[in-house]
C-alpha cells in the first residue's frame, strides 16, 4: 500500500487542516500513528474508484495505529 513519501526534508509536524467541523487539527497530535492522506475530489473518477481500495485497507490495518484524512 505504500506508494508515495514524504520527502525527509519536509516538517509534517507543522501542517494543520481543519474537520468537517472546523475544528484544527494538527499532524503533530497525531503522534505514534501512521497517517494516510488522500487528496480527494468529488469529480475525480479514479478517486472515486479508490474509495473501496480504502475501505478495505482500513478493514486490514484497523484503527487504533492509523488516521485516515482526506483532502
Amino acid at each position: 500500500y505504500i506508494k508515495y513519501r514524504i520527502a525527509p526534508e519536509i516538517d509534517t509536524t507543522q501542517i494543520r487542516l481543519s474537520d468537517e467541523n472546523g475544528k484544527t487539527v494538527s499532524l503533530s497530535e497525531l503522534n505514534n500513528k501512521k497517517v494516510v492522506v488522500i487528496f480527494f475530489a468529488s469529480w475525480c473518477g479514479p478517486c472515486i474508484q479508490e474509495v473501496p481500495n480504502l475501505e478495505t485497507l482500513k478493514n486490514e490495518l484497523g484503527e487504533s495505529n492509523f488516521r485516515y484524512i482526506a483532502i
